[in-house]
């Protein structure tokens, strides 16, 4: 039998980043509305020249972030919020290794209740969940003005589902395989400090 992908892409220095632009890909409204424009059938307007969605070369750990190591610190605060116990484990192990302090939420529901009483710098949302699954737990996170970063995580890469979770509040959205790599250079563009753990 083959064996299973895990929901993370481990990073591997040396691994070229050509082949992982076609496995796996982040999305932010600006991306989408691209996409859309491409595919219609009537020509658009004459748009201003649009920045690369591909980031900067990923720095050296040394160079692209500082340690924020203190509990109270709203920058180390990440919440992993995924159904599947095994993806949930494997993932705040990831934001672990990264210098964040992590929690972890199984529903929407759960993750609505802890976003509006501890403040995350950062939520991993999945989409298929009981109980509330991501987009709604999205809309209600927006709803109560929250300024957290709110990024989806989901195994669909169809277009609308992709629209669906970025029109709810998401301000970007990770196809599956997690891909350490790409998270990162999010990390970047959201402003937000990391280092990873040294073995």
């Amino acid at each position: 039998p083959q064996r299973s992908k895990s929901v993370v892409e481990e990073y591997q220095p040396n691994q070229s980043m050509a082949p992982l632009a076609s496995k796996n890909r982040s999305y932010s409204p600006t991306t989408l509305r691209d996409a859309r424009l491409r595919e219609s059938p009537v020509p658009p307007a004459p748009q201003q020249p649009m920045p690369s969605i591909v980031p900067p070369a990923i720095p050296s750990d040394a160079a692209e972030t500082k340690l924020a190591d203190g509990k109270n610190d709203k920058t180390s605060q990440v919440l992993v919020v995924d159904d599947v116990k095994s993806n949930r484990k494997l993932l705040a192990r990831c934001m672990k290794q990264l210098g964040f302090i992590c929690d972890e939420a199984e529903d929407g529901s759960k993750a609505v209740a802890m976003a509006s009483t501890k403040n995350y710098s950062l939520i991993l949302m999945d989409n298929v969940m009981p109980v509330m699954n991501g987009v709604a737990a999205t809309k209600e996170i927006r709803r109560l003005q929250l300024s957290v970063k709110i990024v989806g995580v989901t195994g669909n890469a169809l277009q609308e589902d992709l629209e669906e979770f970025i029109a709810a509040g998401c301000d970007e959205v990770l196809t599956k395989p997690f891909d350490i790599r790409l998270f990162k250079k999010i990390c970047g563009r959201f402003g937000l400090e990391f280092r990873p753990k040294v073995a």
